[in-house]
C-alpha cells in the first residue's frame, strides 16, 4: 500500500514533465557533455550562455497556441502498421502531408543553422527545436499509429494513475521505474541530472557501443519498438511490461542525446549531412516536393 501511495505521489508531481521534460532535458545533459569545444563555444553564443539542457523544453512549451502554433504537428509521424516512413509518406492524403512532421521540420533545422544567409534569430529557433525534434524521433509512439494519435488515444492506469499510453512511454516508465533518482518534490534540473548520469554510468557498465548512424535509422529504430509498445501487457502485468521496456526507453534518451551532440558538432564544424541523410531528403523531396515549402518554424 504505501508504495502505490508512493508511486500516485510521484506521478502527480512530475506528470508535467515528460520525455519532455525529465527526458528531454536529460538527452540534452548528455548532447551538452559531447559537444566539441567549438560547437560547445558555437552553441552557447547562439543560445546567449544557454545550454542544449536549459533550451530542450522549449519546443513543447510554444506549440499550443500562439504564433509557433503550426509547429505543433512537427513533433511527430503518425505511421501505419507494416509501413516505414517513406511508403507511408506516399500513402497519405495531401492534406496530411501538407502538415509536416517531424522528421521534415528536423531537416530543416539543420539547413537553417547550417545556412549563412539565414538571420540569427531564425538559427537561435533552429537550434532550440532542434534539439527537441531529435529527442522526439527517438520516442517509439512518436511514431505511433495514425488511429490512435500514437497512443494518445489508448487509456492505461499505470500503477494507479490514469494516463494514456503514450503517456507511460513519455514519463511514465521513467518516473515509477526510475523512482530512487527521480523523487517527489525533486527539481526538473535535479531529477533530469540525475537520470542522465544514470544512463551515462549504466551503458558504459553495459559496455554499449555506440556508432553514428542517420535519421532513417533513428526513426526505423523507434518503429521497430512499436509492437512491443502496443502489447496490452500494460493491462494485466504492469511490473512486466516495465522491466521489459524501461531498458528501451533508457537507451533512446541516451542515444537522442548523443546524437544530438553529433549533429551539432557536424553542423558547426561545417562538416557535410551524412550521406545517407542527403539521400533520405531527396527520396523524401520526390514525394512531398520541397521540404521549406512545407515546413516553417519561424512565428
Amino acid at each position: 500500500m504505501k508504495k502505490t501511495i508512493s508511486l500516485l505521489i510521484l506521478l502527480a508531481s512530475f506528470h508535467v514533465f515528460g520525455w519532455g521534460n525529465v527526458g528531454h532535458r536529460a538527452s540534452g545533459i548528455i548532447a551538452d557533455a559531447h559537444l566539441t569545444p567549438q560547437a560547445k563555444m558555437a552553441v552557447s553564443q547562439l543560445l546567449n550562455q544557454q545550454t542544449l539542457a536549459d533550451v530542450a523544453n522549449w519546443a513543447d512549451t510554444i506549440k499550443s497556441g500562439g504564433s509557433y502554433e503550426a509547429t505543433h504537428t512537427y513533433h511527430y509521424e503518425k505511421i501505419q502498421d507494416g509501413f516505414n516512413y517513406l511508403k507511408n509518406l506516399k500513402a497519405m492524403p495531401n492534406d496530411q502531408r501538407a502538415l509536416g512532421g517531424v522528421v521534415q521540420a528536423t531537416i530543416l533545422c539543420q539547413e537553417i543553422l547550417r545556412s549563412p544567409a539565414a538571420s540569427r534569430n531564425d538559427k537561435l529557433d533552429a537550434l532550440r527545436f532542434l534539439v527537441h525534434f531529435i529527442g522526439d524521433i527517438h520516442q517509439p509512439l512518436h511514431t505511433g499509429r495514425p488511429q490512435d494519435n500514437g497512443g494518445t488515444k489508448v487509456q492505461v492506469n499505470w500503477f494507479g494513475t490514469k494516463m494514456s499510453l503514450h503517456g507511460v512511454w513519455d514519463y511514465g516508465m521513467i518516473e515509477t521505474g526510475h523512482s530512487d533518482i527521480v523523487r517527489p518534490g525533486m527539481s526538473l534540473e535535479q531529477a533530469s541530472l540525475n537520470y542522465a548520469q544514470y544512463l551515462v554510468k549504466a551503458a558504459r557498465n553495459a559496455r554499449v557501443v555506440y556508432q553514428q548512424t542517420g535519421m532513417e535509422t533513428w526513426l526505423n529504430e523507434s518503429i521497430k519498438l512499436r509492437a512491443q509498445a502496443y502489447d496490452q501487457i500494460y493491462n494485466q502485468d504492469q511490473n512486466r511490461y516495465q522491466a521489459l521496456n524501461l531498458p528501451y526507453i533508457d537507451s533512446r534518451v541516451l542515444f537522442s542525446g548523443m546524437r544530438i551532440a553529433d549533429t551539432v558538432n557536424q553542423i558547426f564544424a561545417n562538416t557535410p549531412p551524412p550521406q545517407q541523410d542527403t539521400l533520405f531528403k531527396q527520396q523524401i523531396e520526390a514525394i512531398i516536393g520541397s521540404i521549406a515549402k512545407i515546413i516553417n518554424i519561424r512565428p
